[in-house]
């Protein structure tokens, strides 16, 4: 059992030395309700989604330091990315 805490401010919070965090894990809730998405581990939505997301992080870390993506799940109609900087990705495994 794991629990999450959230520093009550924002000066609380840690910070990164760049400004940027290491992880990014997004969740979609409705993406694709088909039976072929029940069916299969990842569709063409998902796929249009992961860009999504990639110019998204690209965008808000002003490309200054590569992602990749660790996982992308899709059960049912949810999906579940995550993507780390490269230099963290290496330490992650499922």
């Amino acid at each position: 059992h794991a629990t999450v805490t959230q520093a009550s401010s924002p000066s609380q919070r840690p910070k990164r030395a760049d400004g940027i965090p290491d992880l990014y894990v997004i969740g979609f809730q409705e993406v694709d309700t088909s039976v072929q998405s029940a069916l299969l581990l990842e569709t063409k939505r998902a796929q249009q989604w992961e860009q999504v997301i990639r110019e998204s992080i690209a965008g808000a870390t002003g490309g200054s330091c590569k992602f990749v993506k660790v996982a992308l799940r899709q059960m049912g109609g949810t999906l579940l990315a995550i993507f780390a900087k490269e230099s963290v990705a290496r330490h992650i495994s499922e």
